[in-house]
């Protein structure tokens, strides 16, 4: 038995040992399996990063490139904005830098040209230098280095050649105007001192001006000038400094010192002898006037053609300039157009006689202002004689002249009533050479004497004459100057005599200022007369011009030959009748009697063109009128100056008149008050009117419309009547 047990035993203890083996082996392959798992997940991994770093540097790759490919692109802008030159890169070299860095080379030689725009030649490439580009992808050289530093030096320096000359012109501009304002001072003593007959003078500042001119000359002949005619903007303004300076050596030469010799070497008798006009020496002198006023012209018209110059000096000179040649040939060629007249209109062929007419423009019309006061002028040989003022009512009669014929349009447009019959009251009519025709028709008929003229001025006349005579004084006290003698005459003398009268009060009072006024008429004249002195010749001259410009005095002639002078070279400023120099006319008259219109401010602004179709213009026009006084004016000033007949005291009530051009018309008409104006034609002019409507003390009405001009006219200009806004 115990033999038995044995081998049983030893059998079951190698099947133990032949499982627990095989659980080991087991084991083992687990083990093994696990670990080849392992691998294989961390062999992944690896894949997976090596394809990451791949990526990544991939991305910087086109980074670099990138970055390389736009350091490029601003290297060429910078180089064709500088016009550099250009230097060899060694693209080879760049690659062994890189390398030597630890960086794959990103280009070859052959891709490194064709990105950046390089030429190939050999080993290396050529392109524009730019030291910005050149530091963003290589290194840069010493000799690049070197000329980034040339090219700002060289810049430097061309700045300071900029500055430098900039001064320099400036310099050259400043004594270029210096000398021509010189020029221009002699060019109105020469006229000074021929009217005054100080020939010799004026023969030495024709000198010394054609020393001035020949100065002018030599400085626009200095290099610094020649260069800035080269350049784009300021050659016009050398073009015009060099047209100025030749006109004006044209002029000393072939037009003042051939004048100024002439007169010198034969001088007419003195202008003005004990207070009268020598006409022969008067014609002498327009007769040397007239030889000369050709060149004249041309001078004129040079200036005309000067181009737009942007040299503050040189616009400055050029508008001086522009203005005094107008001036001189506006003078000469009236001497010129007169020189057949002149004998008769002073008197020479016999004895002329002119009214002279005061319009007061306290009592606003068109033409100025009501007929104050008148007196009628002779002169003969060129003696001047001034008869006594008086009120038209005293002389002239109620009724205009028998032997003038109104027409439709007149009798349509103005009060038939008052402003026609009467004939101090046809200044409603902004016809001026109309009204001067009714004014000398009337007292022919009144008198049986002709008049051949008619001079007529505001009382602002005074204040101007007054300038020259100096101060006067009245029988009341009264001091006049050539300061105050407006708000005198318009405001100070009626509320001293007629503050609050009324009706009959107004009688004597009203006499005393109509007797102060004419008193004040006559001694300005009869100081003129006294003080017509060469000395004061140019004066007076002076003086007729301004006023005549300013519409406060025209004058007008009965003979057609005179008159068409007259009207021609500006001695009457009447309605404008030519469709091309267009003129918004605008006149205000006051229909109360009372003196008013001292407070009255009137003004017309034209807004910017519009083109139409048919090459019309049309212009957008703005008229305020505002009534200036104070309520406590209105209230303590009385009916007789602040009138009450129609609505309250110190109300403006006015006829107003808007004209159109001729050619043109009036449309879009609207009024701040709501009224609607008349329409009407005058003398080939649209016409709106109105008299029915009140402005009260303090307030404005606003006047609103279009006018449309003729196709191809100038732009449009303003014509109004006078007022006395400026001299209160």
């Amino acid at each position: 038995m115990a033999s038995e047990n044995r081998p049983r035993h030893a059998k079951q203890s190698a099947d133990q040992a032949q499982r627990s083996q095989s659980a080991q082996g087991q084991q083992q392959a687990q083990r093994r399996q696990q670990a080849a798992q392992g691998q294989s997940a961390q062999r992944q991994q690896q894949r997976v990063a090596s394809q990451q770093n791949r990526q990544a540097a991939q991305r910087q790759q086109q980074q670099r490139v990138a970055g390389q490919q736009q350091a490029a692109q601003r290297a060429r802008q910078a180089n064709q904005a500088a016009g550099q030159g250009t230097r060899p890169v060694n693209v080879q070299r760049a690659a062994r830098q890189q390398r030597a860095q630890g960086q794959r080379p990103t280009v070859n030689r052959r891709q490194a040209m064709a990105s950046h725009g390089y030429s190939a030649g050999g080993d290396y490439a050529v392109r524009p230098s730019s030291n910005q580009a050149f530091e963003s992808a290589y290194k840069p050289s010493k000799r690049q280095s070197r000329a980034g530093r040339n090219v700002a030096i060289i810049v430097i320096i061309l700045l300071v050649i900029i500055v430098l000359f900039a001064a320099l012109l400036g310099m050259s501009a400043f004594k270029l105007k210096d000398a021509g304002q010189t020029a221009m001072s002699d060019f109105t003593s020469i006229k000074s001192e021929i009217i005054k007959g100080d020939y010799d003078t004026a023969a030495s500042k024709c000198a010394e001006l054609q020393t001035t001119a020949n100065e002018m000359q030599s400085e626009l002949d200095s290099p610094v000038w020649a260069i800035a005619k080269a350049l784009p903007v300021l050659g016009d303004d050398v073009s015009a400094a060099v047209i100025l300076s030749d006109t004006l050596k044209t002029c000393a030469d072939d037009v003042l010192s051939p004048l100024t010799t002439t007169l010198k070497e034969n001088p007419p008798d003195d202008l003005v002898k004990n207070g009268n006009l020598n006409v022969s020496a008067v014609t002498t002198l327009m007769q040397a006037v007239e030889s000369c006023a050709p060149a004249m012209q041309t001078c004129a018209a040079a200036m005309d053609s000067l181009p737009t110059t942007h040299i503050g000096q040189v616009t400055d000179l050029v508008d001086t300039a522009k203005d005094k040649f107008d001036k001189y040939n506006g003078l000469l060629s009236a001497a010129v157009d007169f020189a057949p007249v002149v004998n008769s209109v002073l008197g020479g062929n016999g004895t002329r006689t002119y009214m002279v007419v005061a319009q007061n423009t306290a009592e606003t019309r068109s033409t100025g202002g009501f007929v104050g006061a008148y007196g009628m002028l002779t002169i003969t040989n060129g003696k001047i004689s001034l008869g006594e003022f008086t009120s038209p009512s005293n002389d002239v009669g109620l009724n205009t002249a028998s032997t003038i014929e109104w027409t439709d349009e007149e009798r349509a447009i103005f009060d038939s009533e008052t402003h026609l019959t009467l004939a101090w009251n046809v200044g409603y009519n902004p016809d001026i050479e109309r009204c001067c025709e009714v004014w000398a028709a009337s007292y022919e008929e009144m008198t049986g004497e002709h008049v051949d003229g008619v001079i007529s001025a505001n009382t602002t006349i005074v204040q101007a004459l007054l300038g020259v005579v100096g101060e006067i004084t009245l029988s009341d006290g009264t001091t006049m100057n050539g300061d105050n003698a407006t708000k005198v005459l318009q405001h100070d003398l009626y509320w001293k005599y007629l503050q609050g009268a009324n009706g009959e009060t107004a009688d004597d009072g009203n006499a005393t200022v109509d007797a102060l006024f004419a008193e004040a008429a006559e001694k300005t004249f009869d100081g003129m007369v006294s003080s017509l002195k060469k000395s004061n010749l140019t004066k007076y001259l002076d003086v007729a011009q301004t006023l005549i410009a300013n519409r406060e005095m025209f004058v007008w002639f009965a003979d057609d030959q005179e008159e068409a002078l007259a009207v021609s070279n500006g001695l009457i400023t009447n309605m404008a009748d030519d469709p091309l120099n267009p003129q918004v006319g605008v006149y205000f008259n006051a229909a109360e009697s009372s003196k008013v219109g001292w407070y009255c401010d009137m003004n017309t602004e034209v807004g910017a063109a519009t083109t139409n179709a048919d090459g019309t213009t049309s212009y957008k026009v703005t008229t305020t009128i505002t009534n200036t006084a104070t309520q406590t004016e209105a209230d303590e000033g009385g009916a007789y100056i602040m009138g009450r007949h129609f609505k309250s005291y110190g109300d403006l009530d006015p006829y107003l008149y808007i004209y159109a051009p001729v050619g043109g018309s009036i449309s879009d008409f609207t009024v701040s008050s709501g009224e609607t104006f008349s329409e009407g034609t005058h003398k080939g002019h649209e016409v709106r009117y109105y008299n029915g409507f009140s402005i009260a003390p303090g307030t404005t009405c606003t006047i609103t419309y279009t006018i449309t001009c003729a196709a191809g006219a100038a732009p449009l200009g303003v014509l109004q009547n006078p007022l006395l806004t400026e001299y209160r």
